[in-house]
């Protein structure tokens, strides 16, 4: 992640990223992070398996900013669901 950007860990394995001033939207954000994964393969056993709910402030849709984490997790979690349903 860049400097600007704030990580910060909600519990277990659940991780939040705040990506500031991203006028270029996360994507950049996310493609760094898959392949910094993708670069650490040392150890296969050890494969590491990552769902992503991104959700991007809309002032018209969000009233606050601790409006968006339930709209990211439920992102999360559908993803999850399509992961495991296609075995990927």
């Amino acid at each position: 992640m860049r400097d600007a950007d704030l990580v910060a860990r909600i519990g277990g394995e659940e991780f939040a990223v705040l990506v500031l001033g991203a006028g270029d939207g996360p994507n950049p954000a996310l493609t760094r992070l898959a392949e910094a994964v993708a670069a650490d393969r040392s150890d296969p056993a050890n494969r590491l398996a990552w769902s992503v709910g991104c959700v991007e402030f809309d002032p018209e849709r969000h009233s606050t900013v601790e409006s968006m984490p339930a709209e990211a997790d439920a992102r999360m979690y559908q993803q999850k669901v399509q992961r495991r349903a296609t075995g990927s």
